[in-house]
């Protein structure tokens, strides 16, 4: 039975209305069941995301390293294979390191790689496959799209009032010849490999599309 509690009558559990009076039999307690639903709901979506946030608060962080003004960013064991690519163009190639120093501001881990010029800073975007191949291979590929860089930044110095570097310009098949060239050069001058430099020198302008020598 329901009881109305503006006049009394005790009404069938089935009526929404009262039979006396007509108000509403819905009580305020169950007025209320959808807000304080939504409550405990929203209280328990505060508590995942607090927990989800200590979680995040308590996992550690890499915090960027730095090598002449060039940013790395990634894993510590990335960070460090970067890092010792970067000494080892510093130390054999140092017209290169120059290049790289220039024209790359910042070198992140990423799913896959590739030379963001237009950001600021310019920024290297670098896979673990191609960081961990070799440490000689993550150097000469450092240098190749430094050299991409080097392209972009040098038409916007000779073009003062461009908008934008057209892309034949620094990513173009010319443009990877030359960038191929300078990884070739690179790439002796740190004594890679013979496997890198050979495949280097045989494989055409669409190199990306192909495994890293030695993987078949």
């Amino acid at each position: 039975m329901k009881l109305c509690l503006y006049c009394g009558r005790e009404n069938d559990t089935g009526r929404s209305t009262c039979q006396e009076c007509g108000t509403s039999l819905i009580t305020q307690l169950e007025r209320d069941a959808p807000s304080r639903i939504r409550f405990f709901v929203g209280c328990g979506a505060l508590i995942v995301a607090g927990c989800i946030s200590v979680f995040i608060l308590a996992v550690p962080r890499s915090n960027p390293k730095q090598l002449d003004g060039i940013k790395i960013m990634g894993t510590p064991k990335f960070q460090d294979q970067v890092i010792a690519a970067l000494v080892l163009l510093k130390t054999r190639s140092p017209e290169a390191y120059l290049i790289v120093s220039n024209y790359i501001g910042a070198i992140s881990k990423a799913r896959r790689s590739g030379m963001a010029a237009h950001r600021s800073p310019p920024t290297f975007d670098l896979s673990e496959q191609t960081a961990f191949y070799s440490l000689t291979w993550c150097a000469g590929v450092i240098a190749h799209d430094s050299f991409h860089s080097k392209l972009y930044h040098d038409y916007l110095r000779s073009h003062p009032d461009a908008k934008s570097v057209p892309d034949d310009v620094w990513t173009g098949e010319a443009a990877e010849l030359k960038c191929l060239a300078h990884q070739i050069q690179v790439a002796r001058e740190i004594d890679a490999p013979m496997i890198e430099i050979d495949w280097l020198a045989k494989t055409n302008h669409h190199y990306w599309e192909k495994r890293y020598p030695g993987i078949w």
